[in-house]
């Protein structure tokens, strides 16, 4: 009977136990380090395609033109024209990976580019081998406080 009892149990005794492995690791599960919540000006911005390349070790800790010390660890980026703090969503248009970044830099003084990303930019939107991509630029919001930072 005892037997009997347990093949009975066995069954809601694994769903339970595979229910709460579950839930452990649901509870272990963190947000992307980098993502990043944002809500559109209600503008309509236009949209651009040009060429972005990125810069990093060279620069790292050097002053940008906005005042702040480069890191090229945050989402950051340089534009020639755009106001500081102006919130830019750029998509690699070969594997559409996306990132997010805040203008604090002038440049890229390099041919035909446009927008310079710092390390992690060009990282999340695998552009790192390739130096240079396409990329499609969207502007978010325009001139945000100097020192608001993406991480």
């Amino acid at each position: 009977m005892e037997r009997m009892r347990m093949k009975i149990h066995a069954p809601k005794i694994a769903f339970y136990a595979a229910l709460l492995i579950m839930l452990a690791q649901l509870s272990c599960a963190s947000v992307q380090k980098n993502a990043v919540l944002y809500k559109k000006d209600h503008k309509n911005y236009p949209t651009t395609y040009a060429i972005a390349s990125w810069y990093g070790i060279p620069f790292h800790g050097r002053r940008t033109a906005n005042g702040e010390t480069y890191n090229m660890y945050e989402l950051t980026a340089a534009h020639k024209t755009l106001p500081f703090g102006t919130l830019l969503l750029v998509t690699n248009q070969k594997n559409k990976k996306q990132v997010l970044v805040r203008i604090n830099d002038r440049g890229p003084y390099v041919g035909q580019r446009v927008l310079d990303l710092s390390f992690q930019a060009a990282k999340q939107i695998d552009m790192i081998k390739t130096g240079v991509s396409s990329v499609k630029i969207e502007m978010i919001s325009q001139g945000l406080p100097k020192r608001y930072a993406l991480k």
